[in-house]
């Protein structure tokens, strides 16, 4: 649908949903929020001896309306109070060197592969390799430190030699500090478990171990689920940094570390893998376990799932994403 206006000679192309459509058929449809961003712009095309410096960008082609705003705008633009900063605030995902846990490495680089099976786990003899990291046990990976499961990040400022920069500035404006951050993941193969909350009940059949699911905001039509987390209400996602904490942030802190720990859903855990290959996009990987372990008489290919996870600070619109890879043996290998 397009929205044309004569006065500014702009027109403005927009998808709505059925909801949407009822309300601008009824007269009462009112955009209340809105994000603007910029991922269309090359800005690699700017001429400053051009006597339009700008002419090529404003030519350029412009993206059709997208329901799906993950795509259509990884760059979101923001509104500072103020207009001269010199820096703004990053991310930073929280290594081995820093006391975290490493991106896998090999056939598996990119990814932190997580063991949803028990079969899978005690393929490997001896320790996990890098990136490797224990889960179907959900208590036990929720209550797991920072070196052994899931991934922490850091916020702060990568400029340590500016004296405003530095740890224990106290000139850092409160508008680029973060204390709410949204962490979205497909709801189809995971879901977001609460830091330290895993409970292991003794029951007649067994030891059955869980971890408590974080509070959710809805998903939405491609089954993005969003998580909401915020400092200090919800304090098992976060740790407290202080100027002597050893950081990939060489700078000042805007806020505490992040705890994020993705698992298999409920759906994933239960539903027959089988049917997964046959309707979803499941990788079957030959010789995973030899491969990842590097031990030749390690047997079995695996079953994987590669997914995505997207953590965004809600004050300044840090934007980090990282990979999981949800690892299950293949029966029979």
């Amino acid at each position: 649908m397009a929205f044309y206006n004569n006065q500014e000679d702009m027109i403005l192309d927009a998808v709505l949903t059925d909801v949407g459509r009822l309300r601008l058929a009824q007269g009462n449809f009112k955009i209340v929020q809105f994000a603007c961003g910029d991922t269309d712009i090359n800005y690699q095309q700017y001429s400053a001896p051009a006597i339009d410096p700008a002419s090529l960008i404003n030519d350029g082609p412009v993206l059709e309306a997208s329901t799906d705003s993950d795509s259509c705008q990884r760059s979101k633009l923001i509104t500072f109070a103020n207009n001269n900063y010199s820096y703004l605030p990053t991310s930073a995902i929280v290594t081995s060197q820093y006391g975290g846990n490493n991106e896998a490495t090999g056939i598996n680089a990119g990814y932190r592969a997580l063991l949803t099976t028990e079969a899978a786990y005690n393929k490997f003899p001896g320790a996990l390799p890098a990136g490797v990291q224990k889960c179907y046990n959900l208590g036990e990976y929720a209550n797991a430190g920072i070196s052994l499961a899931g991934v922490s990040m850091d916020f702060g400022f990568l400029a340590a030699s500016i004296p405003t920069l530095q740890r224990g500035s106290k000139t850092i404006s409160n508008e680029l500090k973060e204390h709410s951050f949204l962490i979205q993941m497909d709801d189809k193969y995971l879901q977001l478990f609460v830091p330290g909350a895993g409970v292991t009940n003794n029951l007649p059949g067994g030891k059955v171990s869980t971890a408590n699911i974080a509070p959710s905001m809805g998903k939405d039509s491609f089954d993005v689920r969003s998580y909401l987390i915020n400092d200090p209400a919800d304090s098992r996602f976060f740790q407290t940094v202080a100027d002597d904490t050893t950081s990939p942030i060489l700078g000042a802190f805007t806020a505490n570390r992040c705890l994020i720990r993705p698992g298999p859903s409920a759906w994933l855990q239960t539903i027959d893998w089988g049917e997964l290959v046959a309707n979803y996009s499941v990788q079957t990987l030959t010789n995973w376990f030899a491969d990842t372990s590097g031990v030749g008489t390690v047997t079995g290919d695996a079953y994987a799932i590669d997914t995505p996870v997207t953590i965004t600070g809600m004050t300044t619109g840090i934007q980090e994403t990282f990979y999981i890879r949800l690892i299950r043996e293949v029966p029979g290998t």
